[in-house]
């Protein structure tokens, strides 16, 4: 689930932005929840991040970032801020991406304090 997108596959997102408030389960973000072989730059996010998942097995967990829940097989994310909050209960978060595997993310910002949460 994400603000703007819930997942993107091959595609670019660029000069975007969303005040979204955004709740939902496995993988959460300002501008998209998950981010496949995607490009996002010059795109920002204000709104409060939240994921949240039932389960403490690591294969279920959650992901939440202020930009992307999760980027993925060669996704960047560049020249983006997020200023919004971001929490999860069993989860990986981030203030850009929740969880990045085989990305690239640069020259981006953001000043929240994030939280941990143990069970």
């Amino acid at each position: 689930m994400g603000g703007i997108v819930g997942r993107a596959v091959n595609t670019v997102i660029t000069d975007s932005y969303s005040h979204a408030n955004v709740t939902g389960r496995r993988r959460v973000g300002g501008i998209v929840g998950v981010a496949n072989n995607s490009i996002i730059e010059c795109c920002f996010s204000t709104g409060h991040i939240h994921a949240f998942i039932g389960s403490t097995n690591t294969q279920f967990s959650a992901n939440a970032g202020g930009i992307a829940g999760i980027a993925e097989n060669s996704t960047v994310i560049r020249d983006s801020f997020s200023t919004g909050s971001v929490d999860a209960f069993h989860a990986h978060i981030g203030g850009i991406a929740g969880r990045a595997v085989a990305s690239r993310i640069t020259n981006n910002y953001s000043p929240q304090l994030l939280p941990i949460t143990t069970p």
